[in-house]
């Protein structure tokens, strides 16, 4: 675990058995990691070194996040459907969702997931979204755990130039991340767009970049405090960091939401 300043230099490194998936923060200097092949949430605090927080049984952690209302989510796929929901569209393949208090007790669970990989809480309306490829949607729930919506991706469709054919483009969404605002933001691993919803989960548009490179193989995403997007590249082990310079209908927001129209919004790359 690398930790960086704003600039992106290197402030100090932790090191962890393989499996390290996901990291959120509690406040102040503690922290609770998803550990995959453990099959383990662990707990670390300034001075007291890492501890179990709390053992997820079946499912290997995949992501974490800490709710409105103190306690910690994560999902995961059930470790004996791992292969099975990956690879093809077993009905059997199943992942959890499930929610522990402060204290690392496990509260509650909902397993119906074909294989859930990316997390997000937001704030503002107090739901949880969850990627899961698998099941080729995005799952918006209540804090709760009551089911509000499913995204589905959009009708997008791209031309190949050879033949004139237009061409359903699939999704297979990984990484989720909500902004400060509550809008969604979803990698689509077939084309590396980020797919931009509503916090209710209703389509807005894509994100755009002159960036040369565009925007990688997004694997995952972040808001900061500055409202900057990171973005972790799983093929080349980058991590890219976007700001918002201009809006495609050439209009601001009056609350100030980065996201507020429908279309392609343009980044830059600082």
């Amino acid at each position: 675990c690398v930790l960086v300043d704003s600039k992106g230099v290197e402030m100090g490194r932790e090191f962890f058995d393989n499996g390290i998936t996901d990291v959120v923060t509690l406040g102040g200097e503690t922290r609770i990691f998803s550990n995959f092949h453990l099959r383990m949430l662990l707990k670390v605090e300034k001075g007291k070194g890492v501890q179990l927080f709390s053992r997820t049984d079946k499912i290997q952690p995949t992501a974490v996040c800490h709710l409105g209302n103190g306690e910690i989510a994560c999902v995961g796929p059930h470790v004996n459907q791992r292969d099975e929901s990956r690879n093809s569209d077993s009905d059997n393949a199943v992942g959890e969702l499930r929610f522990y208090d402060k204290h690392g007790q496990l509260l509650k669970k909902i397993t119906f997931f074909k294989y859930p990989i990316g997390l997000s809480y937001c704030k503002i309306n107090s739901s949880l979204c969850i990627s899961d490829p698998g099941a080729l949607c995005v799952y918006i729930f209540r804090q709760d755990g009551e089911l509000l919506y499913r995204y589905t991706g959009s009708d997008s469709v791209r031309n190949d130039r050879d033949t004139l054919i237009s061409i359903q483009i699939p999704f297979q969404p990984r990484p989720i991340c909500h902004d400060e605002a509550g809008n969604i933001f979803v990698g689509n691993i077939v084309d590396q767009t980020i797919h931009i919803l509503n916090s209710d989960g209703v389509f807005q548009g894509y994100l755009a970049t002159q960036c040369k490179t565009g925007f990688g193989n997004p694997h995952s995403l972040r808001f900061d405090s500055e409202n900057r997007l990171w973005i972790g590249d799983s093929k080349d082990g980058t991590i890219r960091v976007f700001e918002i310079t201009s809006y495609n209908n050439n209009v601001l927001h009056e609350a100030g939401s980065p996201i507020s129209f429908p279309g392609a919004i343009r980044l830059g790359l600082p």
